[in-house]
């Protein structure tokens, strides 16, 4: 066989099985087809020759825990299915039951581009980048290998596997902490706060939540996906397909990793990279590429929860432009409704007459206005008081739960056990009920009001909010009393102490935070369990009467076996670390046991309820504005969310902690491919110092998506309202410095630097030594006043910024949008580096959608435009593919490619004789520009798309002349910068290309 891998798989596996394993063990019955004996007792699965393999699995030991855990099934299916050369499926699930599984209507498995081609006369043309070995078929020990150096990608061997109706364990051994002490190099996994490599010891909790920021708790998303980045520098990455409530446990040693799952089956994805940047693209491929967005969502918006009229909405949008401030879009939270009821507006404080002719007042400033929607619905029990709700019922649209016994709810009808009634929670508004994405009639209601309200007022985006679901209150809340059934106030919410673990004087703390406070509603409330160590929950509950709910299921299961039916949702025997305390599932949210149409269980689907709003919500805007990008911000978000929303980290506090816990957090949502993140800046919790509001202002404008907002009872903190804040972002110096030496597995072309201490930043450069890490690696101490923001670019990376021209003042994306691009290239020390940059008219039309690709070696720049093609629109991928080598999905290019207006040329790192800088020759009257002995020359020439290897000379189509262009030197910093001198800079048209020489 050819690359056979380098069999090393038993020297870091553990050479005897535990004295008391607790996981169940299953060995293989049989195979079809048989696995291949590869000698020295290995069995390798046949995926190069065959679609899939299925093999039977038997019980041959039972797991040792409490029998309320129930029974092992006796027999498994497992399944392998190789869907490409780097991306394998494994799915695992009990023969007797049907678990639940993310249906592929809700997260579509999207087919590679280039599937896996079998051709048996022709068998190395189409190798796989993995195998599968089994080393023992008596036990569940399969293990995944980089068939080119034998590393192990996921391994199994004597961990055995567990498989009951509401408890599944599986375990891997991580390759990087099996030897010499080492911990794996983890990444990923979330919502939670932390760092972004995971710390050994961890557990990461999957159960979507309302919650304050706080570290170490499950938090409004849930993404089982992580990437482990191996000693050799190679990576690969791991998806959990599961919907369901899970713990995720780093071992204390670093070298385990342990699913803990509270139902369903397993459908592992494993993605062999081995870059890390190759890792997420294979993810996304299978998930869907982030959403393109809108151009002015990358501007600057401001919100706070307090802008309760539309006077002070005008007030404070007048307030930046009075100080020559940016603002992009102007956001209102809760404060425009009537009573808090989505699709209201309350005509006293916000009259929809005049928010909409504000609205197309901003329109005209080219800026834009975003408003919260919330998924609940309020309760209103008399009809015609609330459209939404009397047609949500009418339909049976809402979420439902079965009574147990006699009741009476407040409407005066009588149900009985085994009746369906609206599940009711409690939020904003008061009593309310929540859509049932599940539901085909939900689709077009959400559709009809959502068009609705854009009539009414014509929005440029919306946030949604509160989607995991939210509830005030644990449990149905249809009985609570009536005085209680009110729009809530300031006063309900006590005030809970946010932590910040840098606030016990750590040294070279920025700023020591002040005591703050962050809302948290009084009736909030744990249940929490007792748990003694062999998971016994000691505060048992009696099982509700399922036997209804099992008809149910049974009904609408249309598959071969019967479902499997949970005894008491609420209490599954094994207790995820739900809110860092064991809390109850149905904590502040909706109960595990109510029902979705077709009988499905909140209990499976709870992780996705946020991820099926944005997907209702975008398909609404796609369906009202069909030639627009929809903009939609989600808290609650799961794989695959990226295609329909972008994201925000949450409500976080106004601490030096939270500032530098946001890095991490934006930056693991690019692993879970939702790229337009940021976090609330200044905190939305809090008292921000000025020192801190400037701190962040000057991080988050490299956060992709960059918003101020804080909660009403904190002090406002507008940029305009600290005069420091006020000078320095209009003054601001973007210093780009290069770091040369391009950093060993660092996926970021740009750094922005955390400060440690006061004015200092301290950064760590790793180069590509393979020397000990103590001889290749140094830290930097550099100075960062408060007027600096510290960049720097990566050597062997382009980036495209706008140009704009001295002393003008940004205050919309409009004007950079029409601004011709300024290109900064950091050489490395090859003296290469590449880039691309997309331009399009901002539409969903398919336009001529432009990819401009920069490719520089030494002495050369080469500046091309392709045709992008593909669809814009990823949630519809039957319509093309993405783009060869971007991995971006846009719109395909036509004829006429949009022209590139080009500025100036900052290049870094060019290896050269030292000359007195800016000293400039008079060289050929037409064609180049001289600096002593050193010659620039700039070229419009054919557009042939250069390759990756080499750049040759294409025929020119007339040169740039030197009156044209001036070229200074930098010898100090060896860079050389080319500036156009024509206003508008260089234009390029598409079907050109720009090339430029120095010697």
């Amino acid at each position: 066989m050819a690359h056979q891998p380098k069999r090393s798989i038993s020297s870091t596996t553990p050479t005897k099985k535990p004295a008391f394993p607790l996981t169940a063990d299953y060995r293989v019955l049989s195979s079809a087809p048989p696995l291949q004996d590869q000698g020295a007792g290995l069995l390798q699965l046949p995926l190069e020759t065959t679609e899939q393999v299925l093999l039977q699995l038997g019980l041959v030991r039972k797991a040792k825990l409490p029998s309320n855990f129930g029974p092992d099934p006796g027999r498994l299916t497992q399944k392998f299915h190789a869907q490409s050369s780097t991306r394998l499926c494994i799915e695992i699930e009990s023969a007797h039951n049907q678990a639940w599984k993310v249906p592929h209507s809700i997260v579509p498995r999207l087919p590679p581009k280039h599937p896996y081609v079998r051709d048996p006369s022709h068998p190395s043309n189409y190798l796989l980048d993995y195998e599968v070995v089994w080393k023992d078929p008596n036990s569940f020990a399969f293990t995944v290998l980089r068939k080119s150096t034998g590393e192990k990608l996921f391994d199994t061997t004597l961990l055995g596997l567990t498989m009951k109706d509401q408890y599944l364990e599986l375990s891997t051994h991580l390759l990087g902490g099996t030897s010499e002490g080492r911990t794996a190099n983890l990444y990923g996994l979330g919502e939670n706060v932390g760092p972004l490599r995971r710390t050994p010891g961890a557990t990461t909790t999957l159960w979507a939540r309302d919650s304050p920021c706080k570290p170490n708790t499950n938090l409004y998303g849930c993404h089982p996906f992580y990437m482990e980045i191996l000693p050799s520098g190679s990576a690969h990455g791991v998806l959990l397909m599961s919907s369901n409530g899970m713990d995720i446990v780093f071992s204390p040693e670093g070298d385990k990793l342990t699913y803990k799952v509270v139902g369903g089956a397993i459908e592992l994805h494993i993605f062999t990279g081995p870059t890390p940047q190759q890792v997420i693209q294979q993810y996304t491929e299978l998930i869907g590429r982030p959403c393109m967005i809108p151009y002015y969502a990358q501007g600057f918006h401001m919100c706070r929860w307090g802008y309760d009229t539309l006077k002070k909405v005008k007030t404070v949008v007048s307030s930046f432009k009075e100080n020559s401030l940016p603002l992009e879009a102007i956001w209102i939270d809760i404060d425009y409704m009537k009573d808090y009821m989505c699709f209201t507006f309350d005509e006293e404080r916000f009259p929809a007459n005049q928010l909409a002719e504000y609205v197309k007042e901003l329109h005209t400033q080219n800026q834009h206005l975003v408003m919260i929607l919330d998924p609940g619905i309020k309760v209103q029990y008399r009809p015609g008081l609330y459209e939404p709700y009397d047609e949500g019922v009418s339909k049976d649209l809402f979420i439902k739960r079965r009574i147990t016994k006699l009741e009476e709810v407040e409407a005066g009808s009588r149900v009985r056990e085994g009746d369906l009634v609206d599940f009711v929670g409690k939020v904003w508004p008061g009593k309310t009920t929540f859509p049932d994405w599940f539901h085909p009639e939900t689709q077009p209601y959400w559709t009809k009001y959502i068009t609705r309200w854009f009539h009414q007022v014509p929005l440029d985006g919306i946030w949604i909010d509160m989607n995991e679901a939210a509830s005030f209150h644990d449990g149905d809340c249809s009985h609570i009393e009536s005085s209680e059934d009110r729009p809530v106030r300031i006063s309900d919410f006590a005030m809970a102490e946010p932590e910040d673990p840098e606030s016990e004087g750590a040294e070279g703390q920025l700023i020591q935070p002040q005591h703050q406070q962050q809302p948290q509603h009084k009736e909030s409330h744990t249940k929490k369990a007792n748990v003694n160590s062999s998971g016994n929950n000691e505060e048992s509950i009696q099982p509700k009467d399922v036997v209804a709910f099992v008809r149910l299921q049974v009904e609408n299961n249309n598959g071969p076996k019967p479902p499997v039916v949970y005894t008491d949702p609420n209490e599954p025997p094994y207790r995820i670390n739900n809110n860092n305390e064991h809390a109850d599932l149905g904590y502040r949210t909706i109960s595990p046991d109510a029902l979705h149409h077709g009988g499905v269980t909140e209990y499976d689907v709870h992780n996705l309820y946020g991820h099926m709003e944005a997907i209702a919500t975008y398909n609404a805007l796609r369906e009202l504005q069909p030639k627009r990008k929809p903009f939609i911000l989600s808290r609650s978000t799961f794989p695959g969310s990226g295609r329909f929303a972008c994201k925000w980290n949450g409500d976080n506090c106004s601490t030096a902690s939270d500032m530098k816990a946001s890095i991490a957090g934006f930056l693991n949502f690019q692993f879970f491919g939702i790229s337009m993140t940021g976090a609330d800046i200044g905190g939305f919790g809090g008292a921000a110092s000025e020192e801190l509001l400037i701190r962040w202002h000057q991080l988050g404008a490299f956060y992709p998506f960059m918003r101020n907002h804080n909660c009403r009872n904190n002090p406002p903190q507008e940029p305009y309202l600290y005069k420091r804040l006020t000078e320095i972002t209009r003054s601001i110096d973007h210093g780009f410095p290069c770091i040369g030496a391009e950093a060993d597995g660092c996926p970021c072309t740009i750094s922005v630097g955390t400060v440690v201490r006061s004015g200092i930043l301290e950064i760590y450069v790793q180069s590509k030594s393979k020397a000990t890490q103590s001889k290749a690696s140094q830290v930097f101490a550099i100075d960062a006043p408060l007027d600096k923001i510290p960049v720097h670019l990566r050597g062997g990376h382009i980036l495209p910024r706008a140009g704009m021209e001295p002393g003008e003042i940004i205050q919309t994306t409009f004007q950079v949008r029409k601004a011709p691009i300024e290109i900064l290239v950091a050489l490395d020390d090859t003296e290469c580096a590449h880039g691309e940059y997309y331009h399009d008219d901002d539409s969903f039309a398919p336009v001529d959608g432009t990819l401009v690709r920069f490719e520089a070696r030494p002495g050369i720049l080469f500046i091309s435009s392709f045709a992008a093609n593909g669809p814009i629109d990823d949630s519809r991928p039957e319509e093309g593919t993405p783009d060869h080598g971007s991995g971006l999905f846009v719109p395909r290019g036509g004829k006429e490619l949009r022209p590139t207006w080009v500025q100036s040329v900052v290049v870094w790192g060019i290896g050269m004789d030292h000359v007195a800088p800016g000293r400039i020759l008079a060289g050929d009257a037409k064609s180049s520009s001289q600096v002593e002995s050193h010659q620039v020359r700039v070229s419009i020439v054919d557009a042939v798309g250069p390759t990756t290897q080499s750049l040759q000379r294409r025929r020119e189509l007339r040169a740039v002349p030197s009156d044209e262009f001036m070229v200074e030197w930098n010898t100090a910093k060896s860079q050389l910068r080319i500036q156009f001198r024509k206003r508008g800079g260089l234009e390029v048209q598409g079907n050109q290309a720009l090339e430029m020489y120095w010697t």
